[in-house]
């Protein structure tokens, strides 16, 4: 989890720098734009380019604050999680709050400095002067809006990178995977001496132009959006040949790799078209395929032409790699708390713990008929993920119970013998598993920290608790 967290963080932190060097360009230039303005032409007054400058400024750093509190505080409410959803909802409430307070607080203090200086300035009994105090005003709102839309069209090109990085994987990188094992496994690396369908060749060979026109006139987005749907095409292709099908089938062994190797000169285009943005993909890729990857070769395919075994290129997270993850920090986090259990016995926080309920009186406590119990039977419940299915004897009768231990007991027949406390006139609840006669006492936030409370052994079965 703290490496999940590191990384949301450097990734979080290069999208800001990256766009603030926009940013300052562009206040800079607007900048000269109204000191031009004010001071050459004389249409505006003289503060409202500096008013420009410290409005994106308070904006800027609301962003970054703001940034640094949302990274922070995504790994600690998740981590709070673990122990209860109340503890991670305090977390996430308070680091909103003080972004929400942050922006505020920053354009009330930007506010109230040009207020302070400006009426040093300026007789605020004259109605022009107001106006010039307003306009100064309107001016610092417009910075900070200025820089707020910069943060708002950037986030969403930063989110953005998620889905290019999927496409990436799933079009590009798994057409060479899908298609390399057989060339290597079958033909001893060797691809085929002509196509199968040259047709589709044609078509990732004429889209060269485009992809140079659009890399040269800067206009990235259309370059990259011609070369995906050549991979959307590509990936239909194989899908439909079904080389996999093909390699089962007797007498299809020259079709199998004539249809492979039409992927991998597919392949090849694609990340020949995408090698300026994915240098280091397209340097393995050419390692792989044993070629130099060039535009001006694009429509020249690959023919009897030796390759190397595919190696992984570029690869998504998988979620066993996140559940390994989260099973190391659970071993981080126990041995940090069993280094830490001495001086939480010494003394914890008032915020470690759920705060009291309302006052009762001692009527209402007398209302909850509390038994020593023992448990006779313990089992998993099938198709639940929390419960366990108890049976405690409390002398007089024995009830049937379903507890929220299983993540805290992992063995339920060690659970037998052990003499608990039972609150045994709570009504009967119906539950998709079968009835349940009662609630047995125990503490904890919740999970796998959740610890049964037991009585001496003196205590019998159905003694009540005082």
């Amino acid at each position: 989890m703290k490496q999940i967290a590191l990384y949301v963080r450097e990734g979080a932190m290069a999208y800001l720098r990256q766009q603030y060097k926009v940013v300052i360009i562009v206040f800079i230039v607007l900048a000269l734009f109204f000191s031009v303005l004010a001071y050459v032409f004389h249409i505006q007054n003289p503060w409202v380019p500096f008013a420009f400058l410290t409005g994106g400024f308070f904006s800027g750093l609301a962003g970054f604050i703001g940034m640094k509190t949302a990274t922070y505080a995504s790994g600690r409410t998740a981590n709070a999680c673990r122990r209860s959803l109340n503890a991670g909802l305090k977390v996430a409430f308070r680091s909103g709050a003080v972004m929400g307070l942050t922006v505020v607080g920053l354009g009330l203090l930007d506010i109230s400095l040009w207020y302070w200086v400006l009426s040093a300035f300026y007789d605020m009994s004259v109605s022009q002067n107001l106006i010039i105090i307003t306009t100064t005003m309107l001016t610092f709102g417009m910075g900070a809006s200025t820089q707020a839309l910069f943060a708002r069209v950037g986030g969403g090109i930063y989110t953005k990178a998620a889905d290019v990085g999927a496409d990436i994987v799933g079009k590009v990188v798994n057409l060479a995977s899908r298609t390399a094992g057989f060339i290597t496994k079958r033909f001893g690396g060797r691809l085929a001496s002509g196509p199968y369908n040259q047709a589709i060749l044609d078509e990732a060979a004429k889209i060269k132009g485009k992809v140079c026109e659009g890399y040269e006139s800067r206009n990235y987005s259309e370059a990259v959006r011609a070369v995906m749907e050549l991979a959307d095409e590509a990936n239909r292709y194989i899908d439909k040949e079904a080389p996999w099908v093909l390699a089962k089938q007797e007498g299809q062994e020259d079709k199998l790799q004539r249809v492979c190797t039409d992927g991998l000169n597919l392949f090849r285009a694609i990340i020949t078209y995408l090698s300026p943005i994915l240098p280091n993909v397209a340097k393995d890729s050419a390692e792989f395929l044993k070629t130099e990857l060039k535009f001006d070769d694009v429509d020249k395919p690959l023919y009897d032409h030796e390759i190397d075994k595919f190696k992984p290129l570029y690869s998504r997270i998988e979620e066993s790699q996140i559940n390994s993850m989260i099973e190391a920090s659970k071993e981080d986090l126990k041995a940090a708390k069993g280094a830490a259990a001495p001086k939480a016995e010494a003394g914890a926080a008032e915020g470690d713990f759920e705060p009291l309920q309302p006052e009762i009186t001692i009527d209402d406590f007398a209302k909850v008929d509390l038994r020593v119990g023992t448990i006779t039977k313990a089992e998993e419940v099938e198709g639940a993920k929390k419960l366990l299915s108890l049976e405690v004897d409390i002398g007089f009768s024995k009830r049937h119970v379903f507890a929220g231990l299983k993540a805290a007991y992992k063995d339920p027949a060690a659970l037998v013998g052990r003499k608990v406390i039972l609150v045994a006139n709570l009504k009967p609840r119906k539950m998709k598993f079968g009835l349940s006669e009662g609630m047995v006492t125990a503490a904890g936030p919740g999970a796998e920290q959740v610890f049964l409370l037991g009585v001496d052994s003196g205590a019998r079965n159905g003694d009540r608790v005082h």
